[in-house]
């Protein structure tokens, strides 16, 4: 993938992503050829199906199964890139319904960690 143009989200709302897509090629001792930047995962991959150039994505978007479109793992990223993830709700508010997702979640969670 080296010196191909990529397709990178938009750092200042996807910042994650973004740098998740940086440390990758920096780890490789690489630097991203930008193309194109972009916010939404729908975009970036229409955008790869269009030719503008290859994208890193979540393993979730490979179910768009857009045309043109050919979805690659990663096998070493995935493992020690993990995007860290958080719930966060207004302090010293009692919510039966959040806390029933919050136990919904935390009981999927071997499971999610397979699919991210």
């Amino acid at each position: 993938m080296a010196g191909e143009p990529f397709i990178v989200p938009e750092r200042r709302s996807r910042p994650h992503s973004h740098d998740l897509t940086m440390k990758l090629f920096a780890e490789a001792g690489l630097t991203a050829r930008v193309a194109q930047v972009a916010e939404e995962k729908h975009t970036i991959v229409n955008l790869v199906a269009a030719g503008i150039g290859l994208a890193i994505v979540p393993r979730w978007t490979s179910r768009m199964m857009t045309q043109g479109v050919r979805y690659v793992m990663l096998e070493d990223a995935g493992r020690k890139n993990r995007l860290p993830l958080a719930a966060a709700w207004a302090k010293d508010v009692r919510d039966p319904l959040r806390d029933e997702l919050l136990e919904t979640l935390r009981g999927g969670l071997p499971r999610f960690a397979k699919q991210a």
